[in-house]
């Protein structure tokens, strides 16, 4: 495990053609936040990678007091696609689906334990479940590239199939994993992930 720090970096690159990253991203770790959500927001910023995605940008909109953990905001301002990343309360998952109306809204989590016990409440809970995509990764995947993280990273994506696989260098090492998406939802991650560059 490495040593707790106040930010990580992540020198990315890309051998995919149509996604080009940023040459490097910086995530803060706040006191209360783990490890593995730090990668899991850098992670979903490679995979939803578009030119207007943001990472903990307060958007600032009438009965939404949440600060989504990436967001790609429309030209209007208002948030096109909402990702959340780890742990979210099934309160917060029920008031961005009843208000983000023309919004793609992803919980992307860290197994798919984690995906089937979310969905088991989320169905007594909210009512427009349907609003919701999730993704997980292949086991192990995450506690591997979280047991190889330190406070300067590297993520070199050598390919990235929207919905069903990537493949990836992290800190100089190669991992593969499905991207595991819940029923019905695995046309719709294409579409989720470059609609912001498209406009």
């Amino acid at each position: 495990m490495p040593p707790i720090s106040t930010k990580l970096t992540f020198a990315l690159g890309s051998d995919e053609k149509t996604r080009k990253l940023p040459s490097k991203i910086v995530v803060s770790q706040s006191q209360n936040e783990t490890l593995d959500h730090v990668l899991l927001k850098a992670l979903a910023f490679v995979i939803f990678h578009s030119e207007r995605l943001r990472m903990e940008v307060d958007v600032e909109l009438p009965g939404v007091p949440f600060v989504p953990d990436l967001v790609a905001l429309a030209l209007d301002g208002r948030p096109e696609l909402w990702i959340e990343c780890g742990e979210v309360s099934l309160h917060k998952l029920e008031k961005l689906t009843l208000k983000l109306n023309d919004c793609d809204i992803w919980v992307v989590k860290r197994t798919a334990g984690e995906v089937a016990k979310t969905l088991e409440m989320a169905r007594r809970e909210i009512k427009r479940l349907r609003r919701l995509r999730l993704m997980t990764f292949d086991p192990g995947f995450l506690p591997e590239i979280l047991s190889n993280a330190r406070g300067a990273n590297s993520i070199h994506l050598v390919k990235l199939v929207p919905g069903e696989l990537m493949q990836l260098v992290f800190n100089d090492l190669w991992f593969e994993t499905a991207l595991r998406v819940t029923p019905a939802a695995a046309s719709q991650i294409s579409t989720a992930a470059r609609r912001p560059a498209a406009r």
